[in-house]
């Protein structure tokens, strides 16, 4: 009964640590050197609450049957590791994150604790729905409410942005590669050649309009 207990509590503690913690990442701190502390905090507590229902199941599992229990965790790591890159392709990165918190609420619902697993999942529902907890406020270089956010898109790399600022007048990334990009230079009319760097400059005006590429 105490291990029954025990692992019902790991498992509500990781449905709501999960989507709790990114939105905290998200929300609260600011650049990323302030946030290492947090940062820690918010990977920390899930993973140690996910871990430890883990461990628990496998504590319990009588004989021979520890085996199967094992089995059906490394079944489920692969097939997670095999779904994640796709799902990240056409689920934005902070909805898919705070989504896998559905999991050990529906391990609650299969252990018999339906009211709590559905009050769970409404509730990780509604924020899903909201989404304005998974916006991201801050990122490494500035306050995300200091710019106005023109495009937005998460890929299974990276989140590509487009903004509007009336301080930073130039395009940054991070590892542009060896390839050679065209830039237009917008004051001159003139088409000009430009090797991509750490990081370098195209504007139009306050608009950043392309990638970083340092005008040669």
């Amino acid at each position: 009964m105490l291990g029954r207990r025990a692992i019902e509590r790991a498992l509500l503690v990781s449905a709501v640590a999960v989507p709790l913690s990114l939105v905290a990442l998200l929300q609260l701190g600011g650049p990323l050197p302030q946030r290492a502390a947090l940062a820690t905090a918010c990977i920390l507590v899930p993973m140690l609450a996910l871990g430890t229902a883990v461990c628990l199941l496998l504590l319990g599992a009588p004989g021979r049957k520890v085996g199967r229990m094992y089995a059906a965790d490394l079944l489920g790591a692969g097939v997670g590791a095999l779904a994640v890159v796709p799902l990240m392709t056409v689920v934005p990165t902070p909805a898919l994150v705070a989504g896998a918190g559905a999991l050990p609420a529906m391990a609650l619902v299969l252990r018999g604790r339906m009211r709590t697993g559905v009050v769970l999942l409404l509730a990780l529902g509604a924020l899903l729905a909201w989404r304005e907890p998974l916006r991201v406020r801050h990122n490494k270089i500035y306050a995300q409410d200091s710019v106005k956010l023109l495009y937005e898109r998460w890929t299974p790399t990276a989140r590509l942005t487009v903004v509007q600022t009336p301080t930073q007048r130039w395009a940054f990334g991070w590892g542009m590669g060896p390839r050679t990009v065209a830039a237009r230079s917008i004051s001159s009319g003139s088409t000009k050649t430009a090797r991509p760097e750490r990081r370098s400059r195209v504007c139009e005006g306050a608009r950043v309009i392309s990638t970083t590429c340092s005008m040669m």
